[in-house]
């Protein structure tokens, strides 16, 4: 079974319990990226990050993922910063553990990709939320002068914004993942993104 069939077959309905407390929530809980013409209609709780493309969360439990809301914060009285930032550690962790704490990787023509290849429901492309990498790693591979694209959840390329050739091969990786009409669930998006001062930007050439 493919990741985007696994994940779509492993959704169940927000309206069924999250988890029994503030700390269950906080301990499963994953931020992931998506589209917000589809996001907004499976939950109200979601944060842009540019014109088409938002933050979300999902608790996995027992490998069941399930969408928060704000009303799922009012009743466990979390606060969405406390949420988000777990969140990001969790997603870190999980993907850490699952690579001998290490991130997969693999570089080409000054690309380097991160990308799951274990089928493990790794959020490659939640890793950009992470500060903490972008100055220990991101930054660095890319001289400080970062491109990336985000096709889908379980990948993230970046290059040097100077690499004109790394960024002809960004947006082959994004049109090729988009050909492949890969499920819903698991598209990010089709363009290519920046790192400025701690915000993530649409890159513009």
């Amino acid at each position: 079974m493919t990741l985007s069939n696994l994940f779509k077959k492993n959704f169940i309905s927000q309206k069924m319990s999250l988890g029994d407390d503030k700390n269950s929530t906080l301990e499963f809980v994953s931020v992931l990226l998506g589209p917000k013409s589809y996001i907004q209609s499976k939950t109200d709780l979601f944060i842009p990050i540019s014109e088409n493309l938002v933050k979300y969360f999902v608790v996995n439990l027992h490998n069941q993922y399930r969408y928060i809301t704000q009303e799922h914060l009012n009743k466990q009285n979390i606060k969405i910063e406390e949420l988000e930032n777990r969140a990001i550690q969790n997603v870190t962790k999980n993907i850490l553990e699952n690579n001998n704490r290490g991130l997969n990787h693999g570089t080409n023509n000054g690309v380097h990709m991160f990308y799951d290849k274990n089928n493990s429901f790794e959020l490659y492309s939640s890793l950009i939320l992470n500060p903490l990498l972008w100055k220990e790693i991101f930054l660095k591979v890319t001289n400080n002068s970062p491109v990336f694209c985000i096709p889908s959840k379980f990948m993230l390329a970046l290059t040097d914004s100077q690499n004109k050739d790394g960024i002809k091969e960004l947006k082959r990786l994004a049109d090729v993942q988009v050909g492949k009409n890969i499920e819903e669930t698991e598209f990010v998006s089709n363009q290519l993104f920046t790192y400025q001062n701690g915000e993530i930007k649409l890159f513009q050439e």
